[in-house]
């Protein structure tokens, strides 16, 4: 049987070792170790002198010096053990073989061993000499040791792991021996596991074996990171040097850092790399940073705090970038990511001295490199013929105050223009030709433009589908047993009313450098354009006979049409700017029409009206806005919303006759009745056409007695007398209360309230088609926006969306319209319900903007500005959210979670119960003067546009247009005519004022997307979503792990 100990312990076993009479071995008790030289009657080597010679053995697959070989199963001669007995007793039969074998047992290890240690004595040799020239490679001359093929071969056979247990038994056996303990505190002691003092120097085994460990590991690590620097392997990002002169860092050796290798698979590349090059360093560390995993019930305990993986590569990276200052890949990408979030100046020097990140001026200058790389990219995809692109621009100001007074420095308002280009993918080549264009203007027919044909441009059929279904979508919202009509809601948005829905895809957007022109001056709003034309590609001396397509707000809209008026004298496309195509942007014209809703509907703070936006919103104590004109979009689009949602299940509450709609359909989930989706269609249509049809409003305006299809379905409520108006009084509020006239029988309040939802419908349904990515439906609502704009003080967007809508109707192209309705949309992040607006996205980078120019205290067209910050502004943004997730982090959750609103909309259900807000109520109305006049909005502005006001439009307009053909016509005969009166008051007017106080008045920024169906409005803009965050860590594991 096989020993631990590499011996065979049944002598059976043991290989057999043939005996020769005569020989050298038969003249030693032990023949084998006892050999002198002189006995072999042959000359040695001068390096044999000293070594006892082995004689050689007969060929067999074993031998006297492999304990591992197996011995042969059968034996037909006698053993050698029988061998080297009969030479004990020094009597060689010379007679043939025995007859009969006698059984010699094996000899035990101390025997063996003894015979070993007489061979050394006789040789006058230690053990440790008989292992030196034994291994030797050299002799003392430094030539290399010639082995006799027996000395090679047995040196081999250990070597390689085919004699005994090894080499690692051996040297486990040397490390674990009492006989090699060093007192501590001893010299001996003090050389452990050194990497200074040569180990082949050291005598004792501990300190010998743990310095040979730690010297030739410190050589191997070593040898690792010069490979995981090499230029060639990944780690090495180039940033050039302020200094010319300087050759160690120079941009050859280093490859060429772009915003693709930043973000968020910074940490698991790098850590890829260093698994790569520095495997034995990977292991070493990960090993260190973490114990082994506990266990707990059988099951093993997954880490979630500080995952190694990523501690490990900002380890290993940091002494990289150490050894070699170009190989900072992830250094590089901290330091952009303290640059992203405007970390002091101080702690970039900090983390640099240590290596953690790159110093300031090298992120500096490493953004103006990436900042050139995105200009090429601009130009690029500015000239591609294949795809088009828009450039969406707005207005950015600061209040500067100058910190040291001195002639010529104080404090101003800081005001420039920033731009972005984005591509638009998918569109035909044709969808910007200019020639067609150009024929189209020369042909256009807005002369005979009627208020009857921008009515028919309303697809009333669709727009009835999808009141509908948010009819549908708010009931299923706040019923949560009927989520199987959401789902089915949700499908018919997105399949049978969708118009124009986009891929949901990453929009490629660009930003370009900015400027320090005003746009309200038309020179350098001119001067403007011509500088972002050109970062695209487009110059006077070499530009594309294609549009480009040119967003902005109202006020940019406007002053773009103006500056093509006056360049259209020019005989280049570029100088008349002909190449440029204005178009409206969305968001803004969401923001005015939320405004000109407040503004109607909003009444008097102390309204006893149930129909006002004030009363509902006193019932569940909400302010009132500062100014009517012109509110803060995300908040007031949320009360709206919510108030539009109550009396929508208020009238659902009606029609089923319940006085408890909740209850309701809970006892219907209880009994497994619930109706159909069909059947609630159906009743959702019945409603829309009762309660959010212009046609509804003009039946609640007359005789609410009259019989009708609308009477069937408003069911008729108690009669209305001054006492009810009193009732309605919130207390220490008289209500003015006067007798009725006889004539009139119709319900103002219900009307009020109708007229209401239906707008409210209209921006919901806007918002929506916003979120979800269908420009087609913001489209439609757009037409119905025109018309109560008509109605309203914001006269500038009635020809806003006349000269939109003319455009695309009448002076383009069906592909061209197609590519304009596009480009109103984009999407960051590539994800379903988080598509947004042009100028909402222009909104968010110019905040950001701005707080870097007002932290920094320069101009918008500032160096620093145009070459470090405008062009990767986006980058900033997203890197914060990336970098965070690339090692398992998310800070917060992707949007604000809103508490929910229970509370107000029982509170407001209770309310329009108790006054029958929407039952007929003959002869209602708050005040006796009360005419009625205005409550539809729409209506008004039909008979506005009819009047006067299309025919003054087309005046103004087509007067100026296409002067250039005329051959009679000067500049000096062009009629200059203001396109608004003087007393017009428009909320998108975006004047400078020189005040300290106007850099205050910022509205509230948000978002809104669609989650489950669900408008969210999310009023923390710090979170708006850039791209993808998904990740295992929330800000709660790490508060908790504090």
């Amino acid at each position: 049987m096989y020993n631990p100990y590499g011996y065979y312990s049944n002598p059976n076993q043991c290989p057999s070792t043939p005996y020769h009479p005569g020989s050298p071995f038969a003249a030693s008790p032990y023949p084998f170790f006892s050999i002198h030289p002189a006995e072999h009657g042959r000359q040695l080597s001068t390096a044999d002198d000293h070594l006892p010679t082995i004689p050689s053995t007969p060929r067999r697959s074993h031998n006297i010096l492999s304990p591992v070989a197996s011995p042969s199963p059968k034996r037909k001669r006698a053993s050698n053990e029988n061998q080297v007995q009969l030479g004990l007793e020094g009597s060689v039969p010379k007679s043939k073989k025995p007859k009969s074998r006698t059984y010699t047992p094996r000899r035990p290890p101390d025997i063996k061993l003894a015979v070993v240690f007489e061979a050394l004595t006789q040789v006058d040799w230690s053990l440790g000499q008989l292992l030196y020239h034994l291994f030797r490679l050299q002799d003392e001359k430094g030539d290399n040791v010639h082995r006799s093929p027996k000395h090679a071969a047995y040196v081999h056979q250990l070597l390689n792991g085919s004699s005994g247990h090894g080499i690692g038994f051996l040297l486990d056996a040397w490390m674990h021996s009492p006989d090699g303990v060093v007192g501590i505190g001893t010299d001996d002691h003090n050389l452990m596991y050194n990497t200074s003092v040569d180990f082949k120097t050291i005598r004792p085994v501990r300190p010998v074996l743990t310095s040979f460990a730690a010297q030739i590991i410190k050589k191997k690590l070593v040898q690792e990171a010069e490979e995981a620097v090499k230029p060639g392997n990944g780690l090495h990002t180039s940033a050039p040097r302020a200094s010319a002169s300087s050759t160690r860092f120079t941009s050859g050796r280093s490859s060429q850092l772009q915003w693709t290798d930043i973000g968020l698979t910074t940490v698991s590349s790098v850590a890829d790399i260093i698994k790569k090059c520095q495997p034995l360093t990977w292991d070493y560390v990960t090993t260190i940073c973490a114990r082994p995993p506990r266990k707990r019930n059988g099951v093993v305990a997954v880490r979630k705090t500080r995952p190694v993986e990523a501690v490990a590569a900002s380890v290993i990276s940091e002494m990289d970038c150490s050894r070699d200052g170009l190989a900072r890949r992830l250094p590089m990408t901290k330091g952009m990511f303290y640059f992203a979030f405007g970390v002091p100046h101080d702690v970039f020097a900090y983390n640099c001295r240590v290596a953690s990140t790159v110093s300031y001026g090298a992120v500096y200058r490493c953004l103006q490199e990436l900042s050139e790389q995105e200009a090429k990219a601009v130009v690029e995809v500015g000239r591609d013929l294949s795809q088009g692109g828009v450039i969406v621009l707005d207005n950015v100001q600061n209040y500067l105050i100058q910190r040291d007074a001195r002639i010529g420095r104080t404090n101003k308002m800081n005001v420039g223009i920033a731009a972005m280009y984005i591509e638009l993918e998918g569109m035909p080549s044709s969808a910007f030709n200019l020639e067609d264009k150009l024929e189209r203007l020369k042909n256009s027919k807005r002369c005979d433009l009627t208020v009857e044909q921008l009515i028919r441009y309303i697809d009333q059929p669709h727009i009835d589908d999808v009141m509908s279904l948010h009819w549908l979508l708010t009931l299923s919202n706040y019923i949560p047993c009927l989520d199987y009509v959401k789902k089915h809601v949700l499908l018919l948005f997105r399949t049978r009313n969708a118009k124009l829905p986009l891929p949901v895809k990453p929009s490629k957007i660009h930003p370009l450098a900015t400027s320090s022109k005003n746009e309200t001056v038309t020179t350098e709003l001119k001067d403007a354009l011509f500088d972002f034309l050109a970062q695209t590609g487009q110059t006077k001396e070499d530009f594309q006979q294609r549009l480009t397509l040119l967003c902005g707000d109202g006020l940019t809209y406007e002053k773009i049409g103006q500056l093509k008026k006056y360049l259209q004298f020019h005989d280049s496309n570029f100088l008349s700017l002909n190449v440029g195509e204005a178009t409206l942007a969305p968001w803004h014209t969401q923001w005015t029409d939320i405004s000109r809703l407040y503004e109607n509907c909003w009444g008097e703070t102390l309204s006893t009206d149930p129909s006002s936006i004030a009363h509902s919103a006193a019932k569940i104590g909400r302010a009132a806005p500062p100014n009517l004109k012109k509110v803060d979009f995300y908040p007031y689009s949320d009360l709206a919303y919510l108030v539009l949602d109550v009396r929508l299940l208020d009238c659902w509450r009606l029609y089923f006759k319940q006085d408890d709609l909740f209850t309701y359909f809970a006892d219907l989930a209880m009994t497994n009745s619930l109706p159909c989706f069909e059947d609630l269609e159906v009743i959702a249509q019945k409603l829309h056409r009762a309660y959010t049809n212009t046609r509804a409003i003009h039946f609640a305006l007359r005789d609410v007695e009259r019989e009708s299809d609308w009477a069937s379905t408003v069911p008729l409520g108690a009669s209305w007398n001054n006492a009810s108006a009193s009732s309605l009084s919130s207390p220490g509020v008289q209500a003015t209360s006067v007798p009725p006239r006889k004539a009139f029988k119709g319900d103002y309040v219900l009307a009020r309230s109708m007229a209401f939802m239906r707008d409210a419908l209209v921006a919901r349904e806007a918002a929506y088609a916003t979120a979800e990515g269908d420009p087609g439906r913001l489209y439609e609502m757009m037409k119905i926006m025109l018309f109560t704009f008509a109605s309203s003080s914001h006269s500038k967007y009635v020809t806003y969306l006349l000269e939109t809508i003319v455009t695309l109707e009448l002076e383009s192209s069906p592909e061209l319209r197609q590519a304009t309705l596009q480009s109103m949309l984009v999407n960051l992040s590539g994800r379903m319900g988080s598509f947004c607006a042009l100028d909402f996205m222009q909104e968010y980078f110019n905040r950001l903007l701005e707080a870097i120019v007002q932290r920094k205290g320069v101009e918008y067209g500032a160096v620093y500005i145009r070459t470090v910050i405008a062009r990767n502004l986006h980058h900033f943004g997203r890197i914060k959210k990336e970098f965070c997730s690339g090692v398992g982090l998310q800070p917060r959750s992707g949007h604000h979670k809103a508490p929910h609103t229970r509370p107000e909309v029982r509170l407001l259900l209770e309310e329009y119960h108790k006054v029958e807000l929407h039952s007929r109520r003959v002869g209602r109305r708050m005040a006796d003067d009360d005419d009625g006049k205005g409550i539809d909005s729409f209506g008004k502005g039909v008979e506005h546009l009819r009047s006067k006001r299309l025919a003054t439009w087309i005046k103004e307009t087509s007067t100026t247009r296409s002067l250039l053909r005329r051959s009679s016509v000067t500049p000096q005969d062009i009629p200059v005519q203001p396109l608004h009166t003087p007393d017009d008051d428009d909320p998108e007017d975006n004047t400078v004022e020189g005040s300290e106080l106007s850099s205050l008045a910022m509205p509230v920024m948000g978002n809104m997307i669609l989650e489950d169906g669900q408008l969210i409005i999310d009023l923390d803009i710090e979170h708006f979503d850039l791209g993808d965050t998904s990740t295992d860590a929330t800000q709660a594991d790490l508060d908790e792990e504090e």
